[in-house]
């Protein structure tokens, strides 16, 4: 599984091969890229940019870990706040896990 994510995302594959898509709207710094996919049969489309912040890289990171903070720039959050379901711890670290989130419901 990890294999096809890895091929999947990199540019190194002939098999995944991304083009990138030009856009009037969008700036030099922002690259949007797509290739086919086999199964399932489709489109991926892969968007980014890059900012400078006037931040150290660990006030960065302690920011973008922070689930209290996740509505500031998630976009998939849609400004409310998310819900922690599952940690899966990935080493001996405390804070090396990967999360599964949800939408908190609002009432």
């Amino acid at each position: 599984m990890k294999l096809n994510y890895y091929s999947g995302i990199t540019a190194s594959s002939s098999i995944h091969k991304w083009e990138e898509l030009l856009a009037e709207n969008v700036g030099q710094e922002t690259r949007i890229l797509t290739r086919k996919s086999l199964e399932p049969s489709g489109v991926v489309l892969s968007a980014a940019t890059s900012l400078w912040l006037p931040v150290t890289q660990q006030r960065l990171f302690e920011f973008l870990c922070d689930g209290n903070c996740r509505n500031q720039w998630d976009i998939l959050s849609n400004g409310g706040s998310m819900e922690n379901m599952l940690l899966v711890p990935k080493g001996q670290h405390e804070g090396r896990c990967v999360s599964l989130l949800r939408a908190a419901v609002s009432l």
